[in-house]
């Protein structure tokens, strides 16, 4: 196939070359992968050379993509496939993409999984347990999300947090007749949230006192 004329366009996040060929068809391609193959008007294209064109445009719209994606806020590796599969790229390119975000740093579980613990620590309305199930559900290790959440799973810091949430819910509990079952409904919204099963009786004593006196 013979290139036979070249259309550049500019967009708004990007540059593009598209390669028109002697038969009629035509592909866009990034710009930088243009450069890279030094693409130009008579220049013979092989299907072989062709192939490895659209391979290598892919690689680099995911990577793009994926930069773009992970510049608003930190992600796992895991939501970082997610999106891109959902954008339609290859598994190839997909893999490619999530290689090169974890080798320059744009990507790191660790460090998601210890960013999204001390955002959770700091709102106050999920214990441990819940923001270690959702760290596992994003793909990071039971191991580092626990590691993660070592800090708000510290018994003071977990009664501290409790007691916030059962301060919000206890005006709806206080006044209702069977107190022995206000009590038990303020200590499984305690574990619904992720707290450990003494912190919930703990707090949950707090508020309604020794639930034996019912």
């Amino acid at each position: 196939m013979l290139i036979t004329d070249l259309k550049y366009q500019q967009k708004r996040n990007a540059s593009e070359v598209s390669l028109v060929f002697d038969d009629g068809s035509a592909i866009a391609l990034d710009a930088d992968v243009a450069v890279r193959f030094h693409v130009a008007r008579g220049m013979q294209v092989s299907p072989e050379l062709l192939e490895e064109i659209r391979q290598t445009d892919e690689n680099v719209r995911a990577r793009k993509k994926l930069i773009q994606y992970l510049a608003l806020r930190k992600k796992s590796s895991s939501d970082a496939r997610i999106y891109l599969k959902k954008a339609g790229f290859s598994p190839v390119s997909t893999d490619e993409a999530i290689a090169a975000a974890l080798r320059l740093g744009y990507l790191n579980d660790v460090d998601f999984a210890e960013a999204f613990a001390r955002t959770h620590q700091k709102i106050g309305k999920k214990g441990p347990r819940a923001v270690t199930a959702e760290l596992q559900a994003r793909g990071i290790t039971r191991d580092e999300a626990q590691r993660a959440v070592a800090s708000m799973a510290e018994p003071e810091t977990q009664m501290e947090m409790a007691r916030k949430l059962a301060a919000k819910k206890y005006p709806i509990l206080k006044d209702q007749p069977d107190q022995a079952k206000a009590s038990r409904k303020l200590a499984q919204h305690l574990a619904r949230r992720g707290f450990d099963p003494d912190i919930c009786d703990r707090v949950t004593r707090e508020f309604f006192g020794d639930p034996t006196v019912f």
